[in-house]
């Protein structure tokens, strides 16, 4: 079964702030998924050229084939995620952030 998300949204900064809190993908993941609710506890376990292993109150979570595509004004992010929260649950997803530069000062996330 394969169920597909699609959004986007307008974030103010810099396309050139967004490059750089992408240079270090391991920071980037435990900052978003400590936003996540009810999440009380988020550590890096492990970070590699092409991985994330994060440890959260509920579990692991491993983000592996990371690729970044860098163009001058599109910067793709794509990623496999495993999330274990517990013992008999295991989730898979595929994730593709699309960050293009619209105007001065602004960014869309996709």
């Amino acid at each position: 079964m394969a169920i597909r998300f699609e959004g986007s949204s307008e974030i103010e900064c810099g396309f050139e702030h967004v490059k750089h809190v992408l240079e270090n993908l391991g920071e980037r993941f435990v900052g978003v998924v400590g936003l996540m609710p009810g999440m009380s506890s988020v550590d890096l376990v492990e970070e590699g050229t092409d991985f994330v292993v994060i440890r959260t109150n509920e579990g692991l979570m491993r983000q592996t084939n990371l690729s970044r595509h860098i163009e001058e004004s599109r910067l793709c992010v794509e990623y496999n995620e495993e999330c274990q929260p517990g013992s008999k649950v295991t989730t898979w997803a595929h994730f593709v952030s699309e960050f293009v530069a619209t105007v001065v000062g602004s960014c869309t996330v996709s």
